[in-house]
Order: C-alpha cells, then sequence, then structure tokens
C-alpha cells in the first residue's frame, strides 16, 4: 500500500539526504552503542557505519503529533514535561503531512538497517 501526500520524497531521495550527516565519533567494537539526539541523524550514521541489514530489534517512542512543546528544567533533567519556565527539548507540532513526512524518513532508513529477522517496536 502506498500512501500519497504532498511532497513525498522517494526513497533514494531519503536514503541520500541520510548521507549528507556526519556524526564525529568512533563505534567501539563488541560495545554498546547510545546516540542521543535527533534519531535521523543517529540512523544514518548506523547506515554509513555498516550496519545495514544487520539490527534485530528497533524500538523507537516517537512524537504522536500533539500540539504542544516539551522542555526540560533545571529540577527534572532527566525527564521531558510541558513547564512555562523551561528549556525546549523538542516541539511536537506537525500538520499532518510533516508528521507523516518525518515518521516515513526514519522508517525508511530503519527498513535498511533491519536484518531480515529483525523487528520493529513503534
Amino acid at each position: 500500500m502506498e500512501i500519497y501526500y504532498r511532497n513525498k520524497e522517494s526513497i533514494s531521495e531519503i536514503l541520500r539526504e541520510s548521507k549528507s550527516f556526519e556524526l564525529d565519533c568512533n563505534i567501539p567494537k563488541d560495545s554498546s552503542l547510545l546516540i542521543k539526539g535527533d534519531n535521523f541523524k543517529g540512523l544514518s550514521f548506523l547506515l554509513q557505519n555498516g550496519y545495514e541489514g544487520k539490527i534485530d530489534l528497533i524500538y523507537i517512542d516517537p512524537p504522536f503529533n500533539t500540539n504542544q512543546d516539551f522542555c526540560m528544567t533545571e529540577d527534572k533533567c532527566q525527564s521531558v514535561s510541558m513547564p512555562k519556565d523551561g528549556k525546549l527539548a523538542y516541539r511536537d507540532k506537525y500538520s499532518l503531512d510533516d508528521y507523516l513526512d518525518f515518521i516515513r524518513k526514519r522508517i525508511v532508513i530503519m527498513h535498511r538497517l533491519l536484518s531480515d529477522e529483525g523487528s520493529l517496536y513503534f
């Protein structure tokens, strides 16, 4: 099934965009890896560094178009909430088209990263 909406990029355009990101780090062999930040950049980094078709499990907890801003405060540095006086952590305000594009780009790259036995928990 294809989903059609405005400004839909092709898979090759998404993959080309993913090659434009570089993370300044080395992946230690036989070690866990934690990437903090925009998951499109992190997923792109994995794709560029030999993980295509090698990941068995991806779990993501994306924003779900709540139309809100989420902030961090000094006293709650490990949690994200909606106080007015905090530092902006992320904005979850999208049109439906923009939200679908946001999620689709990430799913295209995750699909490339998953092994044949891989699972995506969304």
